[in-house]
């Protein structure tokens, strides 16, 4: 659906990540207007804490010690002590991965002295209204942008996504240090350092495709799965909730609320009856559940649980999910 009526949309600072989903959607950017929409809940996802951990370990200095390996592995246990055992589910093979790949990124520090490793800076461009904290930039004879990705990648090559937030950061680190990183890469965690090229051409077009996507009306939506994912919009889309639903494995359920199951732990299940059938959705925080049967509930960000011995669809509720309820007028 679009609309011809456009939104000033100039005044949003833009992340790399935000920019190239504006990029892809031009709904994704905006004011919402759920302002009931409940958050998630806080515990630390694997990303996070693995950022942390990089981030306290070149605070100290530990790529620069006789062992680097042990150094990493005091700052993730320092770190794991402080979440006092709630720790995020898939970090155990996380941990594994990032202790592995600590020597491959002691090498790729260097010798560097303290001032020429850059670790998550803020960096601004208010001209443009684009600004990023990259994960690691190296300074010195060979400027070098590094960004952490803790999930695995399959294929052999970087999404293009991640490329275009590169591109973006890079040219972000040209504006801090006048000078244009000689070498960006992708350090993942299964696969180690990937290489990804960023030229002066792909910088201008990426500048070029976000300010288009500013000028277009923010009710252009076009909704897909790896774009609405972490959009803050997605609740109130209504073209995503039309696509949704022809989605191989929708990880949202929209529908009315018919049933609410307390367990001791404070989490309840909802019973949602969607358009296709009733659907189950487990582990939900109580106090996000705000109303009741007859409600209209959506609910984005779940991960798939087995169908229950009723035979009824399952979904369960997850760190990065979130809810909306509304009593029908």
């Amino acid at each position: 659906m679009t609309s011809a009526t456009p939104i000033d949309q100039g005044r949003e600072w833009l992340s790399p990540t935000r920019a190239w989903r504006l990029t892809e959607c031009p709904a994704s950017v905006g004011p919402t207007t759920y302002a009931t929409a409940k958050a998630t809940t806080q515990d630390v996802n694997t990303g996070t804490l693995a950022h942390r951990v990089l981030k306290r370990w070149i605070a100290v200095e530990g790529y620069r010690a006789q062992d680097p390996r042990q150094t990493l592995s005091d700052a993730v246990n320092e770190h794991v002590a402080e979440l006092g055992g709630r720790l995020p589910a898939g970090w155990a093979l996380a941990r594994a991965r990032l202790l592995a790949r600590g020597t491959a990124l002691a090498a790729l520090l260097g010798a560097r002295s303290p001032d020429e490793v850059i670790s998550e800076q803020e960096m601004m461009d208010p001209e443009l209204r684009l600004r990023g904290t990259p994960d690691l930039v190296l300074l010195g004879p060979e400027v070098v942008l590094i960004d952490l990705k803790t999930q695995t990648f399959t294929k052999g090559d970087v999404p293009d996504s991640v490329k275009f937030q590169l591109t973006i950061y890079a040219y972000l680190v040209e504006l801090t240090y006048g000078l244009r990183p000689d070498r960006v890469e992708v350090f993942s965690l299964n696969r180690g350092p990937i290489p990804v090229t960023v030229t002066d051409e792909g910088i201008k077009d990426a500048l070029v495709q976000v300010a288009s996507a500013r000028a277009s009306s923010r009710h252009d939506a076009k909704p897909a799965e790896v774009v609405c994912y972490f959009c803050r919009r997605r609740l109130e889309c209504q073209p995503h909730w039309d696509a949704a639903t022809k989605w191989p494995d929708a990880d949202c359920v929209e529908g009315t609320l018919r049933r609410i199951e307390e367990a001791t732990t404070g989490a309840v299940a909802v019973l949602i009856e969607t358009k296709d059938g009733d659907v189950w959705v487990s582990g939900v925080p109580g106090e996000l559940i705000s109303g009741g049967p007859g409600d209209h509930a959506r609910l984005v960000r779940l991960g798939r649980s087995r169908t229950n011995e009723s035979g009824l669809t399952g979904r369960r509720w997850g760190h990065n999910s979130a809810v909306h309820i509304a009593t029908p007028m």
